[in-house]
This record gives structure tokens, C-alpha cells and sequence, in this order.
């Protein structure tokens, strides 16, 4: 893994897609699987993976948008985490292991795992528990849904916090959808070489994607120690770096900045800031791998 340049391979093309869907099969959802795929296909969406409480939902490459295998896992309503694959056959669901295991089961099959809205009711995911997983893929760091319910939808913090902790983790903005009025426009955007679910979910994989709500990222890349980023539609470009701190605020469309001695500058990961709620944000970059 290359955490010192995640966007290094430019080619391809972008790909939009949410990897957090609840059906009608879920006791908390509302809408059948053909609405939503109907919904999606509206919405421009290029994949999406159907992620139902403790049901393993299939893959199906031939449909547009492209669906993943997924689920999501409740380990008795305590944590909630995604799992993510290019078939059914290739993720664990059993809720009796405990959830380090199920994270290990499920790395080791090359599934997407992702711990769920860590600040739903105040504390879904404590931020020490967070610290005591090892080898999850990352965590949402956006999820629309939990605008309606208790808590916050955004959880940076806690994420700029397991950075500086050293876990080198991705970020995810979800949906979570259970009622039509969930389906927001956030997602991840995916660069990858096609829309089939073994490119997507390699690109998820090497971390070449961003967290999107409503800020259309065109180009970012690193060229040696300047990190360059180029927006449609941004109005506010942040650069966040350890333990939170902004490093740097440029007004437009679009923004550079060099990697310093200081130690703040160990990582930088990059918010882009639109018209009223518009937001979208970078993967991490770190200084040293």
C-alpha cells in the first residue's frame, strides 16, 4: 500500500457508488431490492452493494449500476460493520465471533470491512474501541442517515484521532438508506480501469477513491512532496494534517500544498468545501509510508 501517494495511478475513470443500502429484508428497511436498484440507476449511481442486517446479499456484475456482495454485521445492536466483496461466497457473517475475528475472516477473503457511523447516538464506536481493532479498512466518516436520527452524521475526528494513533485507515460516506427519503447524493467516487466489482473493489482497496457530498473532484494527485488537488465546484479547499489541525485554507476551485519538517505535516488529507452543505474529502496522504 502505498499511504504516501494513494491517488498515484491516474488512470481509469471516476465511479460513483454507496457501499451502506438496507432493503425491505432488513426489520429497519422499507423499500424492495427492485426500488432501490431502480433509485440508483436515477441517481447516476455506478455500483452500489446491498447491505442488510445479517443477510449476505449477492453480487450481480450484468445489472447497471454494478452490485457488490454485501452485508452488514450487528453484533447485538452494540457495533454495526460493513463487509464488502466481489461475491457472496467471499464474506463471514457469523455475529457469534467476536468482531476482530470477523474483521480478520473477512480481510483474509479481500473484503471491504468498515465500521459503521461511529458517532450515532453520541458514541456507536467509542474512540477507544476503535483503537483496539486492527486490520479494518476504515470507517464512515460521512453517513446521511444519522441527520434524522441521534448523533452525528460526521465522524473526522475521530478519524484525524486514529490517524495520529497510527492506524492507516480509509474513510467512507455512506447513505444508509432505509426509507426513500435516505437516499441522499453521497457516496465514494472510485477511480479504477472499469465499473466490474473485482476493478472497483481493488481501486476501494488501494484507496484511490474520495468521500463525495456534492464537490466534484477532477484531478488529485502528489508530485514528490506537494499534494496538488483540482475541484469543479469548490469554493473552500482545507488541508487537515495530525490530530485535526487545518494546515492550510485556499478560497476556490483549487489548491496545492508542500509537505513540511513540522510535525503536524506526518499526513494531510484534503476537505473540499462547496455551496452551503457541499462537502467531499481526500484519503489520507502521509509524509513517510
Amino acid at each position: 500500500m502505498n499511504w504516501t501517494n494513494l491517488y498515484e495511478n491516474s488512470d481509469g475513470k471516476w465511479y460513483k457508488g454507496n457501499l451502506h443500502t438496507h432493503s425491505n429484508l432488513s426489520k429497519c428497511g422499507r423499500i424492495p431490492l427492485e426500488e432501490i436498484r431502480s433509485i440508483y440507476k436515477k441517481q447516476k449511481m455506478d455500483f452500489f452493494a446491498m447491505t442488510d442486517h445479517n443477510r449476505i446479499s449477492a453480487a450481480a456484475s450484468e445489472r447497471v449500476p454494478k452490485e457488490l456482495a454485501g452485508i452488514e454485521i450487528d453484533f447485538q445492536g452494540t457495533h454495526h460493520m460493513l463487509a464488502v466483496n466481489t461475491d457472496e461466497k467471499l464474506l463471514c457473517s457469523d455475529n457469534t465471533k467476536s468482531q476482530q475475528q470477523l474483521i480478520n475472516e473477512n480481510a483474509a477473503l479481500g473484503a471491504v470491512t468498515v465500521l459503521n457511523h461511529p458517532d450515532w447516538q453520541g458514541e456507536h464506536y467509542t474512540f477507544d474501541c476503535l483503537n483496539s481493532f486492527t486490520g479494518y479498512t476504515g470507517i464512515e466518516i460521512y453517513n446521511s442517515v444519522i441527520e434524522r436520527l441521534n448523533g452525528s452524521p460526521l465522524s473526522t475526528k475521530k478519524w484525524d484521532m486514529l490517524l495520529t494513533a497510527g492506524h492507516k485507515i480509509f474513510g467512507f460516506a455512506n447513505q444508509d438508506a432505509h426509507l426513500p427519503e435516505d437516499f441522499s447524493y453521497c457516496g465514494n467516487v472510485v477511480r479504477a480501469q472499469n465499473d466490474s466489482p473485482a476493478q472497483l473493489l481493488q481501486a476501494i482497496h488501494d484507496g484511490n477513491f474520495y468521500c463525495f457530498y456534492g464537490v466534484q473532484i477532477a484531478e488529485i494527485k502528489r508530485n514528490v512532496n506537494t499534494i496538488h488537488v483540482h475541484t469543479r465546484n469548490a469554493d473552500l479547499i482545507r488541508f487537515i494534517g495530525w490530530d485535526g489541525a487545518v494546515l492550510k485554507k485556499v478560497k476556490g476551485k483549487k489548491a496545492s500544498i508542500d509537505f513540511t519538517d513540522d510535525a503536524r505535516y506526518r499526513y494531510i488529507r484534503v476537505e473540499c468545501l462547496g455551496h452551503g452543505e457541499e462537502i467531499s474529502w481526500s484519503q489520507p496522504f502521509f509524509r513517510e509510508a
